[in-house]
């Protein structure tokens, strides 16, 4: 397909293709992410698929997985918490830690809702969000800087089967590489919303 060789050279141009789980090196160490990774799963139950995105974002405390299987159909996935916000669920696990230190990850989950919507995703609208995804020129060497309290975590991961990049972007400032990333991710996110409504009420 076109368009994901086009987005295949955006990723080229980052010098990210490879097939790799890589992550953060304090990720491992922080609850939070361990816990999210579990509610909120980045792996697809139809395979083989053309195409697998997965959005994460960290100010809402949600996530968008985009699957495109062989046939050409684009299913989205909407994870989100039933009732906590991003703050919320940080603090719920400490202090679920700090009254139990040696609770499990998956003990912890189990005590969090999650809210989970599928809906079908027109094919252009994907072709249309690829080519935007396209001019997006990120490279693997990130602003390095320090980031207290308060920062909004966003990942994204991209997978075409073959290859596979993850990036996870920690409050980008406005009009750096990353921002775009995240601000596509944003687009994505507020289009898919709609296509979620009118696939749901049929207008």
């Amino acid at each position: 397909m076109r368009v994901q060789r086009i987005v295949l050279a955006f990723l080229l141009c980052a010098g990210i293709v490879l097939r790799t789980d890589a992550q953060p090196g304090d990720r491992y160490l922080d609850a939070k992410y361990r816990v999210l990774d579990i509610l909120f799963p980045t792996t697809s139950e139809q395979r083989p698929y053309s195409l697998k995105i997965v959005m994460r974002f960290g100010d809402s405390c949600s996530q968008l997985n985009l699957v495109e299987g062989t046939d050409g159909g684009v299913e989205v996935t909407e994870y989100s918490l039933a009732s906590k916000t991003a703050a919320d669920v940080e603090k719920y696990i400490a202090q679920l830690h700090e009254a139990r230190p040696d609770i499990s990850d998956r003990e912890v989950a189990s005590q969090i809702q999650v809210t989970v919507k599928k809906w079908r995703l027109p094919p252009q609208k994907l072709q249309d969000a690829l080519t935007r995804l396209s001019g997006i020129r990120l490279s693997p060497a990130l602003d390095r800087k320090a980031c207290m309290d308060g920062c909004n975590e966003y990942e994204f991961w991209y997978d075409d089967w073959l290859e596979a990049a993850h990036f996870t972007l920690v409050s980008p400032s406005k009009n750096s590489p990353s921002w775009h990333l995240v601000d596509w991710m944003k687009r994505f996110q507020i289009d898919a919303d709609k296509s979620a409504s009118v696939s749901q009420y049929g207008h």
